[in-house]
């Protein structure tokens, strides 16, 4: 007899599928956990999240002098995290809008690379380099 032992061909088929039903399974899962409860992209799947804003709302411009991260949300009364209006990263020269109809926290990292404009104002997160959080009030 010549060839390849049948047993052994029998073996290893059975771990090849094994591995391509296990990857199925991982990936299946992946799908199902990096979704929203009503089955809408979240910022679990990786690309920035953006509030649309409604014509009529003061904006908040921010721009990336340089790479950063970048968050924005709503700031609750009680000075909790709010609605996520932005989240993701910016390259060099980059700009997102939010609305600013209320509080915001914006968190930057790092911060010194972070330009915001609001009402023809240019303003930048303060003299803190790395990351920083700072609380912006709502427009006059």
């Amino acid at each position: 007899p010549s060839g390849p032992d049948p047993a052994l061909i029998f073996k290893y088929t059975k771990w090849a599928v094994a591995v391509v039903v296990l990857v199925l399974l991982v990936l299946l899962a992946k799908s199902f956990l990096g979704r929203g409860s009503n089955g809408k992209a979240t910022e679990k799947d990786g690309g920035p999240v953006t509030m649309q804003p409604a014509s009529n709302t003061p904006l908040l411009k921010l721009t990336a002098t340089n790479a950063l991260y970048l968050k924005v949300v709503r700031a609750n009364p009680d000075d909790t995290d709010g609605e996520v209006l932005f989240e993701g990263n910016l390259a060099r020269s980059q700009t997102r809008s939010v609305p600013r109809s209320g509080d915001l926290f914006v968190t930057a990292d790092p911060s010194e690379n972070l330009s915001m404009e609001s009402n023809g104002k240019v303003f930048g997160m303060g003299r803190g380099t790395g990351r920083e959080r700072k609380r912006l009030p709502a427009p006059p």
